[in-house]
């Protein structure tokens, strides 16, 4: 039986023509308009042509139009959950609410979650927990600041901490515009309410300059003209018509539950059913970009997500950027993945997470993310099994690339190796998240005998016996690096720190 959805129906004659399911259609029609009213947005609707109580309420009605199209009633879960945070972050001090808006959106979240899992029809459908996932961020992280701009000392909070700080409660009007702006509200990402007021507010023109020689060491704002997005539009919808075909005529060949069908598995090879699980997960990866870079361009449509410009002058439009696919695609480490893939989550985590506990931070941040992930037994798995994989790729680098440095040839066939058992190796656990139970997952892995947990292990197990050779760079390429770093250090991108949670984790406890 097909899984129940509450979204309309109007456009199912559409749905059936090009085979795509009704939920998937309303998806991509709804961001298509909401392209079109971007540009209205940033055009007749600019912070220099009207207020900004104008702007919060025409994208809050937008953004509640769209959201009772693609989810009809089921809505109503993302205004009841904001009401009840927004009664906290009114009447509760600065000094507990954000821990209880935290239990609170956590606790509605994982309620649904569990709907979901155990008392939704079964099958893939875009329902109202995806949007929920993202008010989760926005409710929490705004309560969070509320706590570092009213309560903690200034001197004591991290840099991500200052720039996300907030000094008052939004009004009714400003959280309900945050919450439901049209931009974000079907897929996200979800941004910081300084972030968001600051473009409503047009105040997202002012920039600061790194402290140099000629600004005697401090910082100076100075104002800039925000460039027009369309090459930055046009980029990225090139790219989402890119996968919207890959999704329509090559995924439905490769369907992911064949990696646990008992009858494909005895009438395959081993080798074989290697090559499809990398092909099936890496289609599967498909609605991902569409969804991800498509709502990156209705931000940027609108003139939101733009970053600053960077040392060389050229323009950023990654302020709301969560997903880098090239940069995935020849990623050479797990780390490659994960510093790409959901990048505004993994700034979430840190910074409402990982920078706030004091001990057992990296168990805490996991435990964070599986649980706002869900509650489908695959996303444990695959979470756990990440954690073997991102040690033994770590130790593999620290012990082994060493010895392959020594020749640009050598580098090449370790560079080759390492991205071909990086992309094996999250194939290899992307199994287990997208078939969700476990009798599926236990049936693919036991098929192929565990061979990656095994040989991930294995790795943990005589690494330390592997002696370490040093490595020293040249002048040349030290002074690359030093470049680099400094460059990187001073590029204006509106104080936004994107580095992703586990790539911080890992040079913490490396």
């Amino acid at each position: 039986m097909a899984p129940i959805y509450d979204g309309s129906e109007i456009l199912l004659p559409l749905s059936k023509a090009c085979g795509l399911p009704i939920d998937q259609v309303n998806f991509i029609v709804i961001e298509i308009v909401a392209l079109f009213f971007g540009v209205v947005f940033r055009k007749p609707l600019g912070p220099e042509l009207v207020s900004s109580r104008t702007r919060h309420a025409v994208s809050l009605i937008l953004g509640v139009a769209f959201g009772l199209f693609c989810f009809g009633k089921k809505l109503f879960h993302i205004v009841a959950q904001t009401a009840v945070c927004y009664t906290c972050l009114k009447l509760l001090p600065a000094s507990v609410t954000h821990i209880v808006v935290f239990l609170l959106a956590m606790g509605y979240l994982i309620i649904i979650h569990i709907d979901r899992t155990f008392f939704s029809e079964p099958g893939y459908t875009i329902d109202i927990s995806g949007p929920l996932m993202i008010t989760t961020q926005k409710v929490t992280s705004l309560a969070f600041g509320i706590n570092d701009g009213c309560h903690r000392n200034s001197e004591k909070l991290t840099d991500l901490q200052k720039k996300t700080a907030v000094k008052n409660c939004p009004s009714l009007l400003e959280m309900s515009s945050y919450i439901f702006y049209f931009q974000g509200l079907l897929v996200g990402p979800a941004v910081f309410f300084s972030d968001y007021k600051a473009f409503i507010e047009g105040t997202d023109l002012v920039k600061q300059v790194p402290p140099t020689a000629m600004t005697k060491g401090k910082p100076e704002p100075f104002y800039v003209h925000k460039p027009s997005p369309l090459d930055p539009v046009m980029k990225k919808l090139a790219t989402v018509i890119v996968w919207i075909m890959i999704h329509i005529f090559i995924l439905p060949h490769y369907p992911a539950y064949l990696n646990a069908d008992p009858g494909f598995i005895a009438n395959h090879s081993f080798l074989y059913r290697l090559w499809y699980m990398w092909l099936s997960m890496t289609l599967c990866k498909a609605r991902y970009y569409v969804a991800w870079t498509l709502g990156d361009a209705v931000h940027n449509a609108s003139g939101f997500g733009w970053a600053g410009v960077d040392r060389f002058g050229r323009h950023k439009w990654d302020l709301v950027t969560n997903i880098k696919i090239m940069n995935i695609e020849t990623g050479l480490s797990i780390k490659d993945f994960t510093d790409n893939w959901n990048m505004q989550t993994s700034l979430w985590l840190r910074h409402i997470c990982y920078e706030r506990i004091p001990i057992q931070k990296v168990l805490a941040t996991f435990t964070l993310s599986a649980l706002w992930h869900g509650i489908y037994p695959g996303y444990y798995f695959t979470f756990i099994c990440s954690g073997i994989f991102l040690s033994a790729g770590r130790q593999v680098r620290r012990k082994v690339r060493p010895y392959f440095l020594s020749s640009t040839w050598l580098k090449s066939v370790y560079d080759v190796f390492t991205w071909l058992t990086t992309h094996l190796v999250i194939s290899y656990v992307g199994v287990a998240f997208n078939l969700l139970y476990w009798q599926p997952i236990l049936i693919f892995y036991g098929s192929v005998y565990f061979f990656l947990h095994v040989l991930g292990t294995v790795i943990l197990a005589i690494m330390p016996f592997v002696p370490t050779k040093e490595f020293k760079m040249s002048a040349q390429e030290m002074a690359s690096r030093s470049s680099l770093e400094s460059s990187n250090n001073n590029e204006m991108v509106n104080g936004k720190q994107t580095e992703d949670i586990h790539s911080f984790i890992l040079k913490k406890h490396a």
